[in-house]
């Protein structure tokens, strides 16, 4: 079962330091049009910008912001490769969607770069390339070895609340986006209603340009 704890104060706002890298920018496509008409706020990959984030997952977990309820395909493709290693339809709700990599899928190999989309599903558009969508990029690496020695030090008796936003803190020091993301929304997810661990989310978000 998962715990609510009661914090004794309000859990810090998780540290995100950016790797010293540069690469391919985050895309907002179709500008704020959606498949019903203009939008007040495009769709947006939740990730840095001017980077490829990284993970240490092989099935690492994708977020975005979602401006309006509709049909998505998410396609998840290396860089230079002809085909997706992953290409699914879902429902999207509205606020911050997230996906998992399928289990069943090829993992992503450490060292190589992967492009990530979610796109709507438009029937009346006759483009494909007219569709809304939101296009990131994710690099795996392999777990760096101060990183396994600091995740051996969180206690196993401590709430999992507490225990994922120390896990976070470790990752975000050093510079793994994907899993801090994932690891402060499973905090979140795991307690809905705690306003703290929601402003905890938003602030890490913002660490990286996500204000809107």
């Amino acid at each position: 079962s998962l715990d609510t704890p009661a914090f004794a104060a309000s859990p810090k706002a998780t540290a995100y330091k950016p790797p010293k890298r540069r690469g391919p920018r985050r895309t907002e496509g179709a500008g704020a049009r959606g498949c019903e008409g203009p939008l007040e706020v495009a769709m947006l990959p939740l990730i840095p910008d001017g980077y490829a984030g990284l993970t240490t997952s092989g099935h690492p977990t994708l977020f975005w912001y979602m401006p309006v309820a509709n049909e998505v395909e998410v396609v998840v493709t290396e860089m230079r490769a002809p085909a997706p290693i992953v290409s699914q339809r879902l429902t999207a709700d509205i606020g911050i969607m997230q996906f998992t990599l399928p289990k069943d899928s090829p993992q992503l190999v450490a060292g190589r770069t992967y492009r990530w989309s979610v796109a709507m599903i438009c029937p009346g558009f006759n483009r494909e390339s007219a569709r809304p969508f939101a296009q990131g990029y994710i690099e795996r690496i392999e777990t760096p070895s101060e990183v396994t020695q600091q995740l051996a030090t969180v206690s196993k008796s401590i709430p999992l609340t507490e225990a994922l936003l120390q896990k976070a803190e470790i990752y975000g020091t050093a510079g793994i986006w994907y899993d801090t993301l994932a690891l402060v929304s499973s905090a979140y997810l795991a307690n809905p209603q705690n306003s703290d661990l929601r402003e905890a989310r938003l602030a890490l978000l913002e660490q990286v340009g996500l204000t809107k």
